[in-house]
């Protein structure tokens, strides 16, 4: 049992080491510690103590992925529901970190490989930006560097881990402390210099949420004061730096989408993302009551006509927006269930005080982020913003189970 305990420790440290560089990788690495921790009965266990420390939020992901697989019996494509419902195994790796990180030397090992891998893929996008190297990923180019993970999920996964780093660096408060926060800022700036609106409120909340519990008991001036300071930085880097055009590109392309006399074609990806979600409702008008069924979303926008770009004809598979999705694809009772998601993981996530704790803060961050990555992206069902939030989540649960047994 104990060599099967350390074999599934150090593939999830690999996982994590090759988590911004390579999906098949990390898939493979935790794909075996799955196969390992169902064969070795630690799913079994961690879903015990799931059930007995955090009861409601375990109930509700399985009230949520249990309507995923009902959906597929009235869905307009059942083999690409199939498809869907296949890719969301990750969540199966919740109770099993849970239990393999239950020691503070391996929650530790797995934190620092996967910052390890997040700090070399900053030098990774260094390199892009200066051509020394190139990626097929779409969407992450020399003007947009973001590596191997694209421009969709780098704001929710560099914005939740220098908060992280942020409020690490508070809670040590010595030498170690200035290393942390210059990680921080070097991932901030990273952020706002890629491509990616949504990563960065992402990273700008997230901040904000840390700001405030660092300053936790001391009197309000002073995190207002750290905020309004790093709100001043923000928006120079706006006016004088990349993201000034990227704001200016998204103002322009939603001033096109409410004007009739703006041609479809000059319409950039952030009107085309309107267009998707206004699609994505009346998707949902067409299936109030049960949706399309999951999987069913390419076939009802191609039902319905999707929108004309003066190209082609754009259809899509999700909206851009996991809350409009969830209700084009089930109905209000999707997106209720989403938010009661959310609601009971933000629950646990406060549900005990952050200090003199390493990994439990990372139970809230990883909620937050995919809570607001969702109104840009389908957070809980991609890869990088997905994969990640399991990861933390069950590290974030394993400090605090471990807390918990010993009282």
């Amino acid at each position: 049992m104990m060599n099967l305990l350390v074999m599934n420790n150090v593939f999830l440290c690999i996982a994590g080491l090759a988590f911004p560089f390579s999906v098949g990788l990390t898939n493979i690495c935790l794909g075996i510690v799955l196969g390992l921790g169902v064969v070795s009965g630690t799913w079994w266990k961690g879903a015990k103590k799931c059930w007995q420390f955090s009861r409601n939020l375990m109930l509700i992901f399985c009230a949520y992925f249990a309507l995923m697989i009902l959906g597929l019996t009235w869905s307009l494509d059942v083999s690409w529901g199939g498809h869907i419902l296949g890719r969301q195994w990750f969540w199966l790796l919740v109770p099993i970190i849970a239990v393999l990180l239950n020691e503070e030397k391996w929650r530790n090992y797995f934190l620092i490989c996967l910052s390890i891998g997040l700090t070399l893929n900053l030098v990774y996008c260094v390199l892009q930006i200066f051509s020394y190297v190139s990626v097929a990923t779409i969407g992450s180019t020399a003007q947009n560097a973001t590596g191997h993970i694209g421009h969709i999920g780098f704001g929710v996964v560099y914005g939740i881990w220098a908060s992280w780093l942020l409020y690490l660096g508070w809670q040590w408060r010595d030498k170690r402390a200035w290393f942390l926060w210059l990680l921080a800022a070097w991932a901030y700036f990273m952020v706002f210099s890629a491509m990616g609106r949504g990563g960065y409120v992402v990273a700008l909340s997230l901040m904000i949420i840390v700001i405030f519990e660092m300053f936790r008991g001391y009197n309000l001036w002073r995190p207002v004061a750290l905020i309004a300071s790093l709100s001043v930085i923000v928006a120079l880097l706006f006016v004088m730096g990349p993201g000034k055009e990227r704001w200016q590109v998204m103002w322009n392309s939603l001033s096109q989408v409410k004007s009739d006399s703006v041609a479809p074609i000059e319409l950039s990806s952030t009107g085309q993302r309107m267009q998707m979600f206004n699609t994505s409702i009346d998707v949902w008008k067409a299936y109030p009551l049960m949706g399309v069924g999951t999987g069913g979303m390419p076939r009802a926008v191609a039902q319905l006509g999707a929108f004309d770009n003066g190209i082609e004809r754009i259809q899509f598979a999700h909206p851009h927006n996991q809350y409009v999705f969830n209700l084009a694809r089930w109905g209000v009772v999707g997106l209720m269930l989403l938010l009661a998601v959310f609601y009971f993981w933000l629950r646990q996530g406060w549900k005990d005080e952050w200090v003199n704790s390493i990994s439990y803060p990372l139970v809230a961050l990883a909620g937050v982020g995919l809570m607001i990555d969702g109104v840009f992206a389908p957070a809980m069902e991609e890869h990088f913003s997905g994969v990640l939030a399991a990861l933390l989540l069950g590290a974030g649960l394993s400090e605090q189970y471990n807390m918990k047994s010993n009282e």
